[in-house]
């Protein structure tokens, strides 16, 4: 697939990076290009970095990565952060090490059901990869696709909406990766999907 990369301009080099992996279409190899960027730059940081499960549809990153899902998880961290408890220390009892000879990545799972997406709502996926950036290097982000702002997604009984996370990852991004895959109208898409993104 082809990637396309956009950067805020205020750059803080004092704490982590967030990076936010994006796709208009499921089955973009989204999910499996931020599995790889969390390998490499832990290979390349002194401290762990985080990869995070914010995809609020289909999370797949423990089940690629042979973890359990039934652990707290990004969720948890969520949930932690609405209340103003989450800190490193929090972080690393609810997340999961993957260790290798060349670096260290800890995993926060996403949702082990797609209907518990209301426990991410933008304002605690936001508070969570703050904190975050005190906790790792880098924190790579995968969400869900495609993002949708479509009124009927809001719920009529709290507000919530289904795609908050991904509008919460978007916005807590240092850098945003988009990810198409190279079909004819999967590029259609995407250039469509990068208008609504840079906006």
């Amino acid at each position: 697939g082809s990637t396309a990369s956009t950067t805020p301009e205020d750059d803080s080099s004092e704490q982590g990076r967030v990076i936010t992996v994006f796709s208009t279409k499921g089955g973009a190899g989204k999910s499996v290009l931020a599995t790889n960027l969390g390998v490499i730059l832990a290979q390349r940081s002194d401290r762990p970095v985080a990869l995070v499960d914010a995809d609020t549809q289909g999370p797949s990153l423990a089940l690629s990565l042979g973890l359990p899902d039934e652990g707290p998880g990004f969720a948890a961290a969520c949930r932690a952060a609405g209340a103003g408890l989450l800190d490193a220390d929090e972080l690393e009892r609810i997340s999961l090490p993957i260790q290798h000879r060349e670096g260290s990545l800890r995993v926060l799972t996403g949702l082990n059901r797609p209907a518990r997406w209301p426990e991410l709502s933008e304002e605690r996926v936001a508070e969570a990869l703050r904190v975050c950036r005190d906790w790792v290097d880098y924190v790579v982000v995968d969400i869900a696709a495609p993002l949708e702002r479509d009124e009927e997604i809001v719920s009529d009984l709290d507000g919530l909406r289904r795609h908050a996370a991904g509008f919460g990852a978007l916005r807590a991004a240092d850098q945003v990766v988009a990810v198409a895959s190279i079909e004819p109208l999967a590029i259609a898409r995407f250039v469509r999907g990068l208008a609504e993104l840079r906006a």
